[in-house]
């Protein structure tokens, strides 16, 4: 029987290592692994033995990408909630054009509103990260407190 992981180290994990290293889950253990990207790193000769463990098991599922998390929509979403309209206009300029990203975590932090953006964020990477552990059958314990959802075996006939 697989061994429950945690959703909040499931979250940290896959927020980590960026997109210089690429990560997976042991579906069973819950083993994390990650492995620089070679053109990060160059010759990847020492994580050989890695590489042919993750290679060589079904087990193991790759985890989603920094790409896959969708972090600008996250922005979009947190700028749209907030209540102060100054708050949000600004926030909501920030994230417009090349350079988005740290424009928006620079006018949060001048705005006082960077500590609600890191809550926010980690809560909207929690629902990602259970959803793919969902799809992928690895059971997790909520550690985060996830919103109620529906999921397909809560629905009623």
């Amino acid at each position: 029987m697989p061994i429950p992981i945690s959703l909040k180290q499931a979250t940290d994990e896959v927020d980590g290592p960026g997109s210089a290293m690429d990560g997976w889950v042991h579906r069973k253990t819950g083993e994390f692994v990650f492995i620089p990207k070679e053109e990060n790193y160059g010759s990847l000769d020492e994580f050989q033995e890695e590489i042919d463990r993750v290679e060589e098991s079904e087990d193991f599922i790759a985890l989603p990408s920094q790409f896959d998390l969708h972090e600008y929509r996250i922005m979009e979403r947190f700028s749209a909630s907030q209540a102060d309209d100054r708050v949000r206009e600004r926030l909501l300029e920030a994230i417009s054009g090349k350079g988005a990203f740290r424009r928006f975590k620079d006018t949060a932090h001048r705005l006082g509103v960077r500590e609600a953006w890191f809550e926010y964020r980690f809560a909207a990477l929690a629902v990602q990260v259970a959803d793919f552990l969902d799809e992928n059958g690895i059971s997790y314990i909520d550690d985060v407190g996830l919103p109620k959802r529906a999921r397909p075996d809560d629905e009623a006939d």
